[in-house]
C-alpha cells in the first residue's frame, strides 16, 4: 500500500490514526498517507496529526515540511510522507484533469460533490445526531469546568498561584478560572469550545496577562513566551487581543491524573515567566 487516503469531514481521528496507517506503509519504498478534510479544520487537525505521529518523525532539522493554506506535508522515517489536503484543493486538481480529458459528464458529477464539500467546509450549523443530545455530553462539559477549577486549586496547593480577589468568569460558551501567578502576571484556565472546534483539538486552554496597569498581553509577556511560539506546531496562538496556549488532556486517565497533568503543563508554562539570573560580564583581564 504505497498510497493510503483517509477522508474526513468533521469526525475526529480514531485511536489508530495515523499510527496504525503509518505502520501499513511498506519499508524501503516511497509511500504516503494522506488525510482529506475541510480547510476549516487545518488549524486544529494538522497539529493533532503531527502530535500523534511524533514517534515516526525524523529530527526537526532533518525534516522536510510543507505548509500551504490547503496542503501540508512532512517527511516520515523510512522515506515516507504524511500529508493533509483540503477537499477543495483535491477536487480542483481532479477537475483540471477531467476537463483536459474532455470528461464533461464526470465534471458535472464532480461539481455536485464540490458543492457538498463547500457546505461542509463552512461554519454552518450541522444537523445534530441523536447521540449528541444525550445527557452525557452535558455532564462532560460540566466536568471540563470543574477540572479547570481543580487544576487551579492544585496550583494553589503547590504555591505557584493564588486566587485572592479573583472569581470565575466567562463569556459566550466559555468558562474561565482566574488565578494570580508570579507578579505581575495572571492567568486563566479556560474551557473554550470555539478554540476546541477551530484551533486545536482540546477543550481546555491557558490564557496569560500582564497586570501592570491593566490586564493585557504586553511585549514583555509575549517575549517571555516566545519558546512556545517556536515549537512545531506552535503552542502560542492568538485570538483577538488574547494569547492562548492549548492544554493537552490525557485520554483514558483517571480524574486525579488528568488534573495533575493539566497542573504540570500550566507550571511548565509559568516557569517561562520566572526571572532568569543575570549572567555576569566576563572580566577582560581574567
Amino acid at each position: 500500500e504505497v498510497v493510503i487516503v483517509e477522508a474526513k469531514f468533521w469526525a475526529g481521528l480514531t485511536a489508530n490514526q495515523p499510527e496504525g496507517y503509518i505502520a501499513r506503509l511498506p519499508p524501503g519504498t516511497d509511500a504516503i498517507l494522506v488525510f482529506v478534510a475541510p480547510a476549516a479544520r487545518f488549524r486544529s487537525l494538522w497539529p493533532e496529526i503531527l502530535s500523534r505521529a511524533s514517534d515516526h518523525l525524523p529530527p526537526e532539522g532533518n525534516r522536510e515540511n510543507v505548509r500551504l493554506r490547503e496542503f501540508c506535508s512532512t517527511a516520515l522515517n523510512g522515506g515516507h510522507k504524511l500529508a493533509l489536503i483540503s477537499w477543495r484543493a483535491l477536487l480542483a486538481s481532479i477537475r483540471r484533469d477531467l476537463e483536459a480529458a474532455g470528461e464533461l459528464a464526470a465534471v458535472a458529477d464532480l461539481d455536485q460533490l464540490d458543492g457538498l464539500c463547500s457546505r461542509m467546509d463552512t461554519d454552518a450549523f450541522l444537523p445534530l445526531a441523536e447521540e449528541e443530545l444525550a445527557g452525557q455530553h452535558g455532564r462532560r462539559v460540566y466536568e471540563f469546568c470543574t477540572i479547570a477549577n481543580d487544576a487551579v486549586g492544585l496550583l494553589v496547593e503547590r504555591g505557584v498561584a493564588n486566587t485572592e480577589g479573583l472569581r470565575s468568569g466567562g463569556g459566550m460558551a466559555e468558562y474561565v478560572k482566574f488565578f494570580n501567578a508570579m507578579a505581575p502576571f495572571a492567568g486563566g484556565l479556560v474551557f473554550w469550545p470555539w478554540g476546541w472546534g477551530h484551533r486545536r483539538e482540546t477543550p481546555l486552554w491557558l490564557r496569560l496577562w500582564d497586570t501592570t496597569g491593566r490586564w493585557a498581553v504586553t511585549p514583555v509577556l509575549r517575549e517571555l513566551l516566545q519558546p512556545l511560539e517556536r515549537e512545531d506546531p506552535p503552542r502560542l496562538l492568538e485570538s483577538g487581543s488574547d494569547i492562548h496556549i492549548p492544554i493537552t488532556i490525557p485520554a483514558g486517565a483517571e480524574r486525579d491524573a488528568v488534573v495533575r497533568s493539566i497542573a504540570d503543563q500550566v507550571m511548565a508554562v509559568l516557569d517561562l515567566l520566572e526571572p532568569q539570573p543575570a549572567v555576569p560580564d566576563e572580566d577582560p583581564d581574567s
